[in-house]
């Protein structure tokens, strides 16, 4: 009787575990996930004035500081300044970036306006980036992949983000000459940063 109850209860077990079985379902659907990288490209000149101050064809320092010098070449004086602002370009992905002038406002009352003169140097730049010197104010324009021409102030800048992005600088230079009349001039300054 006790080996009969015995596999009465083992047949039980598995009849429960059968039916168990029979009524365990599952299904599976699915849904789709869309995502647009939009990208970045940003292009930042941090300061927004610069001021060379009251200067003279003498070339003495200016009221602000800017150092110049007596140039015999053009009967006048020339005043550097280096580093006036800086600049942050942000790119992702990463590209190479050149940089033009794209200025073309001025209010002259002496001289004209190609007495000021703008370069991006190479210093603090990425290795391989080429600066193109210094180009008059009215030099403007995109001079294309890896040129100088135009109004190109610096070419072939590997630009990414974060960490990556590509910082640099801007000088000026102007002159002052013996025949220029007395007066106050402002220029524009307009950069634009453009990458492949």
């Amino acid at each position: 009787m006790r080996r009969t109850s015995l596999v009465l209860s083992v047949f039980l077990v598995a009849l429960i575990a059968a039916a168990g079985s029979a009524q365990a379902q599952s299904a599976t659907d699915s849904f789709s996930v869309t995502a647009a990288n939009q990208g970045i490209f940003l292009f930042n000149i941090v300061g927004t004035s610069f001021d060379f101050g009251t200067l003279t064809a003498d070339g003495t320092t200016s009221s602000t500081g800017v150092a110049g010098a007596r140039n015999g070449a053009n009967n006048g004086a020339t005043y550097t300044a280096a580093g006036v602002t800086t600049w942050t370009c942000n790119s992702a992905p990463s590209r190479t970036v050149r940089v033009f002038n794209a200025s073309t406002t001025a209010t002259i009352n002496w001289g004209t306006a190609d007495r000021l003169s703008l370069q991006i140097p190479s210093a603090g730049l990425p290795s391989g980036s080429t600066s193109c010197g210094y180009k008059t104010f009215t030099t403007a324009g995109d001079g294309g992949v890896g040129s100088c021409g135009s109004g190109n102030l610096v070419h072939s800048v590997a630009t990414g983000n974060g960490s990556n992005a590509a910082t640099g600088s801007l000088d000026l230079r102007l002159d002052v000459l013996d025949a220029d009349t007395t007066g106050a001039n402002t220029w524009t300054v307009v950069l634009t940063a453009s990458g492949a």
